[in-house]
């Protein structure tokens, strides 16, 4: 942890798609950012289909800094002992991942997660704990990871990330969740921001000019002033 805000968390991984689950041409899709927004006049419902550590409430606390006064003027309907809901979230699956906005309304398996939560349990320390679920439900209201901005300039050192997720993830989820920015006609972006909590952590050897980043705990004032002018 550094500052109080950032986490060192180089070993885990997050990734976010549109449904269905990206072939090897997804990324000519996973620019339709603005296209996933959710609509205002009706509220996102929300369910969980395992919580082996009673983690729900603390999730629905966290994740409820999105909307708000000032942020996001949109209503999150948590439910509970059901799975007729549009976002479902699991703890069982690999890794952490959502499916980006309003696409999880594609995946009508009601019995499947369209989030999860693959590394949070009672022993999350409260700062992994709140980025990690801030990061996903940034995910859900339809924003990618920072890096994956059209603005940004960063300059990657493609064979040390191959050889560090190499055997984690294939080489087209690599490319759509590293490599690939959103095409700008497709999207509303800000100039990169490496304080937001949609920043993935970067290692330095993942650049050619040292550029790093972590992942942060906080919304940042970007974040907040971001998805108040996409959901007014």
């Amino acid at each position: 942890m550094l500052g109080g805000h950032m986490l060192e968390n180089f070993d885990k991984w997050c990734f976010t798609y549109p449904h269905p689950m990206p072939s090897a041409s997804w990324n000519d899709r996973a620019a339709l950012v603005l296209p996933y927004r959710w609509p205002g006049h009706l509220p996102i419902t929300i369910s969980f289909l395992d919580d082996d550590d009673g983690l729900a409430q603390q999730v629905e606390q966290v994740a409820r800094q999105w909307i708000g006064v000032r942020r996001a003027n949109l209503r999150f309907a948590f439910l509970f002992n059901r799975n007729d809901t549009q976002i479902r979230i699991s703890f069982k699956r690999k890794g952490s991942w959502s499916m980006l906005g309003t696409s999880c309304t594609q995946n009508r398996n009601l019995t499947e997660p369209t989030m999860n939560f693959g590394w949070l349990n009672a022993r999350a320390s409260p700062e992994e704990f709140e980025a990690v679920v801030l990061h996903e439900f940034g995910h859900a209201l339809g924003l990618v990871h920072e890096h994956q901005n059209p603005m940004n300039s960063i300059q990657w050192n493609r064979q040390e990330v191959y050889r560090d997720l190499d055997g984690q993830w294939d080489r087209a989820t690599i490319e759509n969740n590293v490599f690939a920015a959103v095409a700008a006609a497709g999207a509303a972006a800000t100039p990169f921001d490496a304080t937001s909590v949609m920043t993935y952590p970067i290692k330095k050897s993942w650049t050619t000019n040292g550029f790093s980043c972590h992942l942060n705990a906080k919304l940042s004032p970007t974040d907040v002033q971001f998805i108040r002018n996409i959901y007014p």
